[in-house]
């Protein structure tokens, strides 16, 4: 036998076994062997069972394909055999698109890499089914947003949101042949993660020097991210300028929280979930970026994106649920909202670096605010400021991550409440409240003024 359009040999697995494999789905299919050297020599494997226990759930995973493996045995060598299916929509490995040509696999990039998508899928990425998902999987959390958001925003009327979970995702559109879309997994299920691992995203806060000082990783639907992650990014991430028009306090974050949410919203909408990368939102004294991977469109620049165009989206189930959620406009209008919020409240312009896969959203901090961030950039533990005495510190040393967690975001926003710090650090009201009560008995926190009126004040100096 010699590697041709339809067979490949490997002597073992690896990363080229995976290529090959994406290679056959997306052309002919094909026959990958494992035990047999570059010219079709049978070596053998040592140790067959286990080549092969996980191989099933491994390819699964990475390329969302299923195939039939065999494990054989000739002239008392063993070996194993994968037969890979041609498949109708495109297979991406590591966010990429490989194709068979004659013995060889070839990376697909460019105005191809476009082409073969456009021609291989009968519809989007996220229209494609996905089988080990039920409707009782989905999350109810998820669906009371999506609710709550469309009646609000008058993009559902009363009648669909009373429709049970089946009408409603096949008024959608988001249930194909009784089976659940991608879409419908990436907006609804709590865990899209297991099946597209970069459906989550990474946060962190990192100092002037570069250093990372503190991080978060959020997982859940995509809905459930859109509400959580700009509560977190306001509260425990930002500091913002505080002013008083006569007796009235006013504070004024470092970016528009429309703007954020804009930005996020784009993001997630966008995203190239086939990469296995997650969102990742950078966050320093001087500037907020916000990167996703992407497939864009060949020949679009900066300039395109800033200028009125066609709104090109890689997910557009998606799209649509976060529109019928009322959580973003019309499509296209993203970005000239970030500019326009931006400009209000006196940032520089925002402004896009786009790479081969991956786009990132800059967005500089007002300079008022950088000042603010810089003198509070040298955090205790990640909590409060370096002013605290000697015995703060001591305190603060003995205190759990939550505790200090907590009293990091009431450094930032002395109003904040009991429920918003409950979502933002993931526990219950009452375990924040048990955490209040002993910050106070501590001699760390205060609080001035009523429930509904008042504020938190971190105490920074007691005697030693």
């Amino acid at each position: 036998m010699k590697e041709n359009q339809t067979t490949e040999f490997k002597s073992k697995l690896n990363d080229k076994c995976f290529r090959t494999c994406c290679a056959f789905a997306n052309t002919d299919g094909g026959k990958l062997y494992l035990g047999y050297d570059d010219d079709g020599n049978l070596t053998g494997l040592v140790d067959t069972k286990d080549s092969i226990t996980d191989l099933p759930n491994t390819l699964r995973n990475k390329l969302d394909l299923y195939v039939s493996i065999y494990a054989c045995s000739q002239d008392g060598k063993d070996y194993v055999e994968i037969t890979i299916p041609k498949v109708d929509h495109p297979i991406f490995y590591e966010g990429k698109i490989y194709v068979r040509v004659g013995s060889t696999n070839q990376l697909l990039e460019g105005n191809d890499l476009i082409e073969f998508i456009l021609r291989k899928s009968k519809g989007s990425w996220d229209d494609v089914t996905v089988d080990a998902v039920s409707l009782d999987d989905l999350d109810e959390e998820s669906f009371r947003i999506f609710r709550t958001e469309g009646l609000k925003n008058k993009r559902i009327s009363e009648e669909d949101a009373g429709l049970d979970q089946v009408k409603l995702l096949e008024k959608m559109s988001l249930i194909r042949n009784g089976k659940l879309t991608r879409a419908t997994v990436l907006l609804f299920y709590s865990h899209p993660e297991y099946f597209f691992s970069g459906a989550h995203i990474k946060l962190g806060y990192f100092n002037d020097d570069g250093l990372l000082r503190y991080q978060d990783e959020l997982y859940g639907s995509l809905l459930s991210l859109a509400k959580k992650i700009e509560e977190i990014l306001v509260l425990k991430y930002m500091y913002a300028t505080i002013d008083y028009d006569g007796l009235t306090r006013v504070e004024t974050l470092p970016y528009a929280r429309e703007a954020i949410r804009e930005g996020i919203l784009n993001a997630l909408m966008h995203n190239n979930y086939m990469s296995a990368q997650p969102i990742a939102i950078r966050v320093s004294p001087r500037e907020l970026r916000i990167s996703n991977m992407c497939i864009f469109p060949s020949g679009w620049t900066e300039k395109t994106l800033f200028s009125i165009h066609e709104s090109r989206q890689l997910n557009p189930n998606v799209a649509a649920g976060f529109f019928r959620a009322g959580m973003v406009e019309r499509f296209g209008s993203g970005i000239r909202k970030i500019l326009d919020f931006s400009k209000t409240n006196g940032n520089p312009k925002p402004s896009y670096t786009i790479y081969p896969e991956m786009i990132t959203l800059n967005m500089p901090s007002r300079p008022e605010n950088i000042k603010l961030a810089l003198n509070n950039d040298g955090t205790v533990n990640g909590t409060v400021n370096d002013t605290v005495n000697g015995t703060v510190k001591a305190k603060i040393d003995k205190l759990s991550e939550r505790e200090k967690q907590i009293l990091n975001i009431l450094e930032r926003n002395q109003h904040v409440t009991l429920s918003e710090i409950s979502a933002v650090i993931g526990v219950s009201r009452r375990t924040v409240n048990r955490d209040i009560i002993k910050l106070k008995a501590e001699e760390l926190l205060t609080r001035e003024g009523s429930d509904k009126q008042g504020r938190w004040t971190i105490i920074k100096e007691v005697g030693d």
